[in-house]
């Protein structure tokens, strides 16, 4: 060790019968007071780095963009960003209507009103998916509800309409390519969503809009909770099976060599994977499916108002609405009679 600090070519050396290395290369008294000392620091080092090591993990850590969005770190964050995206578009949007903004000032307006809302919505809508922390729920789904009513009603101001269609109709306008395929996809959407509609027609558009998304919302966040249909409090597998997908396996309740799958999607759907038995397969596979019977009418209520968005929008059903714009198949008859027969 010692001499591998004292001379470069040591290893060499070492192959070497002792008589041919070079005196020079050690020396008794130097190398034991070299090596200690080496040893001595190379101890007060390795404190040195467990001690910051320490300081490291005990440190609480701070998050700088949750989900890739600056300034997201904690549930307060959620309403402040959202509230700051509305007043960004409201800001771009004044831009987008003022007729002395150019053709191109007006695509780069509705471009960046479309990125400063994407750009936190998507968070949101993320957030309250998979995020742990109830309380970090909670408050981006309320930013998410805010920021997504303000969305809806940029989709049918129709002074935005109207300043993409003459920006398009302008024929001195320097939109290149890109710019111009853009703003006829603006327009669409504009159109689709109905900004056409009269201003009483838009409102109750708007009104039955965050209905259908407050619903939606209910509905997906009762499909992982209890008691199911099929099972009751759950569903009763060989414990055996479940160790390896599921790690708090030994706390579920016991019945000889069974133990019980609570009725919640995340558990069940673990278990169905390890499942042994096609019985036991199908139990989970059953209770997954009829989880929260209560949800049945929020499902109605839902069908319901996407049935009234749709009739607003002058479509015989929400599936011909859907597929009205950006679909690879217009009518949903043929989609649904592909998939029975895929089925």
């Amino acid at each position: 060790d010692g001499l591998a600090l004292r001379h470069p070519l040591c290893f060499d050396k070492l192959r070497q019968p002792r008589e041919a290395w070079p005196r020079q290369a050690f020396t008794a008294q130097r190398f034991t007071a070299t090596s200690r000392a080496t040893r001595a620091n190379r101890r007060t080092d390795k404190m040195d780095a467990k001690k910051r090591l320490l300081a490291l993990v005990a440190r609480p850590k701070r998050v700088s963009a949750l989900f890739g969005v600056p300034g997201l770190r904690s549930p307060s964050d959620c309403e402040r960003l959202a509230r700051r995206a509305i007043a960004k578009t409201e800001r771009l949007a004044s831009r987008a209507v003022d007729p002395s903004s150019s053709a191109t000032a007006v695509v780069g307006a509705l471009d960046g009103i479309s990125e400063a809302v994407c750009g936190v919505l998507d968070a949101m809508e993320l957030a309250r998916n998979v995020h742990p922390d109830k309380e970090f729920v909670a408050a981006a789904d309320g930013a998410y509800q805010l920021l997504g009513a303000h969305m809806e009603t940029l989709n049918v101001d129709a002074r935005l309409h109207g300043a993409v269609a003459a920006a398009l109709d302008d024929p001195s306008s320097a939109l290149s390519a890109e710019q111009r395929r853009f703003a006829h996809v603006m327009r669409a959407e504009f159109e689709h969503d109905g900004v056409h509609l009269r201003a009483d027609e838009r409102r109750r558009l708007l009104d039955l809009r965050a209905r259908a998304e407050r619903l939606g919302a209910q509905f997906s966040t009762g499909c992982d909770g209890g008691p199911c249909s099929v099972g009751g409090e759950g569903v009763w597998v060989e414990r055996a099976t479940l160790v390896q997908a599921m790690s708090d396996a030994a706390t579920l309740p016991r019945r000889g060599a069974l133990a019980l799958v609570p009725a919640d999607g995340p558990r069940l759907r673990a278990a169905l994977r390890c499942a042994a038995t096609e019985h036991e397969r199908r139990q989970l596979h059953l209770c997954s499916e009829t989880l929260a019977p209560e949800n049945r009418a929020v499902l109605d209520a839902l069908l319901e108002t996407r049935h009234a968005v749709a009739g607003c929008l002058g479509h015989p059903s929400y599936a011909h609405l859907t597929a009205a714009h950006n679909a690879m198949e217009a009518d949903p008859a043929f989609v649904a009679e592909r998939l029975r027969a895929l089925a």
